[in-house]
């Protein structure tokens, strides 16, 4: 070989390194930038929220459902496992805040749909900085709509059907 031709092959083999360097680095940012966006606490905070309601929308009575003041919160009446009451012995509230989403879970008067004020609430965090919350019920099905303060995240939007 001469050293023009081995120049150029190392010019060649310095080219591909470069390109296949960027490619990797290019490939790693994207990395990071998903990873942290899946696991950032305000994205699994919105799965929380969304598996909360969903769980409690499908144990609970479609005979009675509350909606609040302009859809801003939702308590709907759930049985215990393995009950076999006529009617829900419990309640679950979704509600808004401050900026904070939280899930109140509390027992009602035995054949009433009347919170039992003696029996003190469990009052789960759901999810933080949340800039609204927003409750819709078509039939058995009911709608929820949660928008975060930061507009980098995706809002929430999900439905559920209560099925008792």
């Amino acid at each position: 070989f001469t050293l023009i031709e081995l120049i150029v092959a190392m010019a060649l083999v310095f080219v591909m390194t470069l390109g296949a360097g960027i490619l990797l680095a290019d490939g790693q940012k994207k990395w990071n930038a998903l990873y942290n966006r899946v696991n950032d606490p305000a994205g699994t905070d919105g799965f929380v929220v969304q598996r909360a309601f969903e769980n409690i929308c499908r144990k609970s009575s479609s005979q009675q459902c509350y909606i609040g003041f302009q859809g801003r919160w939702l308590q709907l009446y759930y049985w215990e496992q393995d009950s076999t009451e006529d009617m829900p012995e419990n309640y679950a509230r979704i509600y808004l805040e401050g900026s904070n989403v939280y899930a109140e879970y509390g027992r009602l008067f035995p054949r009433t749909w009347i919170v039992n004020p003696f029996i003190r609430p469990r009052k789960d965090l759901l999810s933080k900085d949340v800039k609204d919350l927003e409750f819709e019920q078509i039939d058995k099905s009911i709608q929820m709509f949660l928008t975060y303060k930061d507009a980098g995240l995706l809002p929430v939007v999900t439905s559920a059907v209560r099925r008792n």
